[in-house]
């Protein structure tokens, strides 16, 4: 299945910059928790997890929560950007 939702990962200097767009579909979170597993069994342990392009639904909303706990149980540090700018 397609997913709505872009993933882009930057990595400099040890730390990994996740930039997601898009609109995911109904009730389908993107798959951002697949991508940071993988980084975090690589090594990377420093996240930031751009959400700003991406619309809101309630199969987003515990994603960065998902991700908060995961990272952090690694000994890592996830920060999550995501302002959301009233139309």
């Amino acid at each position: 299945m397609d997913r709505a939702v872009e993933i882009e990962v930057e990595i400099k200097d040890e730390k990994v910059v996740l930039r997601l767009r898009g609109d995911p579909e109904r009730g389908e979170p993107p798959q951002v928790q697949d991508k940071v597993n993988d980084l975090l069994r690589e090594g990377y342990k420093d996240f930031t997890a751009d959400w700003n392009d991406v619309s809101i639904d309630s199969a987003v909303l515990g994603v960065p929560v998902q991700l908060h706990v995961s990272v952090s149980r690694e000994g890592g540090r996830v920060v999550i950007s995501w302002v959301q700018t009233p139309a």
